[in-house]
């Protein structure tokens, strides 16, 4: 039977279009000048209103990106918020606590109450049984790396989350520390972006590229695979 050739493979024409698209967003902002609709004056009314609540601004962001999280909401805005609010260090240090923290209190969520949990969730429901099944034959041996290779492959971060919980021989050490890890490397890239938007289309350049470089992360996981027993167990 003949096989596509690799680079005709469905997950290589995702990433040329993504890639694309993200090139034409980067057309769009040079040529239409719209980094310039995220002014400083824009920028420093928002802050005066999160300044309004004293120490309790970084707090009252940590609570709505962990609830987004938890609930199955896209929080790549809210990432990219965190750059331009707090800037590269202290923004990547709130988003990778509160991310890591989320997912845990997703296995937690889980492990305590059960499947019962989803019953009413929905489509998330399927796609939660679907990943407790490809954590289940590695987990037990190679707890830290089969979460770390999962997360690496970019699959849905709640979901995994709270599949991870099902599986009875998943430790949550392993589960947390291949979080962390992970959110620690992926995560800083979306704050970067946010912190560079009002710094002018050239600073911009270097974390588009980065953004891009990470869309190529699981088709290289999966590569890697092929060749290691860890992928008979996923």
């Amino acid at each position: 039977m003949n096989q596509k050739p690799l680079f005709f493979s469905r997950k290589w024409i995702q990433i040329f279009f993504g890639v694309l698209l993200l090139s034409l967003l980067g057309f769009l902002i040079l040529h239409f000048q719209l980094h310039r609709s995220f002014s400083r004056d824009n920028l420093d009314q928002l802050e005066s209103f999160l300044r309004s609540f004293g120490v309790w601004a970084p707090i009252i962001f940590a609570l709505v990106y962990y609830f987004a999280t938890l609930f199955f909401l896209s929080v790549v805005v809210l990432t990219i918020l965190g750059g331009l609010l707090f800037g590269k260090l202290w923004g990547s240090l709130l988003v990778i606590v509160v991310a890591t923290f989320a997912a845990q209190s997703g296995f937690w969520l889980a492990q305590r109450y059960g499947s019962g949990i989803f019953d009413k969730v929905g489509k998330q429901g399927g796609v939660i049984s679907q990943l407790v099944k490809k954590i289940e034959t590695g987990v037990e041996q190679h707890g830290f790396r089969t979460f770390f290779v999962l997360r690496c492959l970019f699959l849905p971060y709640m979901p995994l989350s709270y599949a991870a919980g099902l599986v009875k021989t998943a430790k949550g050490r392993d589960f947390f520390l291949a979080t962390l890890l992970s959110n620690a490397i992926f995560s800083p890239l979306f704050v970067f972006f946010g912190d560079a938007l009002l710094q002018g289309p050239k600073a911009l350049i270097l974390p588009a590229i980065l953004i891009v470089f990470v869309l190529f992360v699981p088709r290289f996981v999966r590569l890697l695979q092929r060749d290691n027993s860890l992928q008979k167990k996923l």
